[in-house]
């Protein structure tokens, strides 16, 4: 719930400073892991760019980048029967802004690392992860700036991932496929 929990809402997740609380975090749940993360320094004042790298068997093979996004659309809160906020959970289920997009994926990049670590698993591949700002509001500050980023030109990627939904009914997602423009 500690994600949800961040207030990072697009329009003033820079000015409350929920952006920077909330990159802070990510890198400290990626070092506990082990795993090489950074700010990007090129981000822009107050929208950090978290990025890191899994590092694989075979580092000159193509790497898989697993991107998402912290930032979420304002909350009415009049409209939640929860605060949207607190990361609420009942009957099994959380209740917050950012459960479904896309805080959810930010976790899920998390646990995942943690199992695979627990497991002794070591990827072939150099695998990548970036949490960013803004999508919400089309990316200009958040994914425009790691595409241009130093970091960016360095890697070699042969496969990105890059939104995605918890699936309720089962232990199943979904993979969508030229949804957006390519990069």
């Amino acid at each position: 719930s500690t994600m949800i929990q961040f207030e990072t809402v697009s329009a003033v997740a820079c000015e409350n400073g929920s952006y920077d609380r909330c990159a802070e975090w990510i890198l400290k749940e990626l070092k506990t892991l082990q795993v090489d993360a950074k700010i990007l320094p090129e981000s822009v004042t107050h929208k950090p760019i978290v990025v890191a790298t899994f590092l694989g068997s075979e580092m000159e093979l193509p790497g898989i980048l697993f991107n998402c996004h912290v930032d979420v659309v304002p909350a009415i809160e009049e409209s939640w029967t929860v605060p949207a906020f607190e990361g609420v959970v009942k009957d099994g289920n959380m209740y917050g802004r950012g459960t479904q997009d896309m805080k959810c994926v930010c976790v899920q990049y998390l646990v995942a690392i943690k199992k695979l670590r627990r497991s002794g698993f070591f990827p072939k591949r150099n695998l990548f992860f970036t949490f960013v700002p803004d999508e919400e509001i089309g990316g200009g500050d958040g994914m425009n700036v790691l595409l241009g980023s130093q970091w960016f030109k360095d890697i070699n990627i042969g496969l990105a991932f890059d939104e995605g939904l918890a699936s309720v009914e089962s232990d199943s997602y979904s993979v969508f496929y030229g949804e957006r423009l390519p990069w």
